[in-house]
């Protein structure tokens, strides 16, 4: 191979090991959008791919230990897509005290803007649900 091939070749490398490092420091993209924490959408019958159908969003506001809608009603079935804004200049944690639920978390502040998630309705019943510490709780009701 001649110089102009190696510098070529170099070249190539470097950029492909710049593209590398550019997605490890952006991680994955943030949970604005409800599709961005859908779950893997399950198969019809002819094993196409079929989208989660998304409940109606409950946008919550926080404010200190003050926060609204302190009850979410949702349908088993779809999806329960919530958002969360504070309205002071404190970070928040949003979590389920229900073990079946423990993966749902989602740390937020206003520096950020609102944040959503969104995750598949559980069973019927009721599910408490917390901001920050367990003693500042709402309920899910899933019917």
């Amino acid at each position: 191979m001649n110089k102009k091939t190696y510098l070529w070749l170099v070249v190539g490398l470097l950029i492909i090991f710049l593209i590398l490092i550019m997605v490890k420091k952006n991680g994955p993209q943030s949970e604005t959008t409800p599709e961005a924490n859908t779950p893997a959408a399950t198969s019809n019958e002819t094993g196409e791919p079929v989208a989660p159908v998304l409940s109606a969003e409950t946008v919550f506001k926080v404010n200190g230990t003050e926060f609204t809608p302190k009850t979410v009603e949702s349908t088993t079935g779809v999806n329960t897509f919530m958002t969360f804004t504070a309205e002071d200049d404190e970070s928040h944690t949003f979590a389920f005290v229900d073990q079946s639920l423990a993966y749902i978390t989602l740390s937020f502040n206003k520096e950020e803007g609102g944040r959503s998630i969104n995750f598949p309705t559980p069973e019927p019943g009721s599910y408490t649900f917390y901001f920050d510490d367990t003693d500042n709780t709402g309920t899910l009701i899933v019917r």
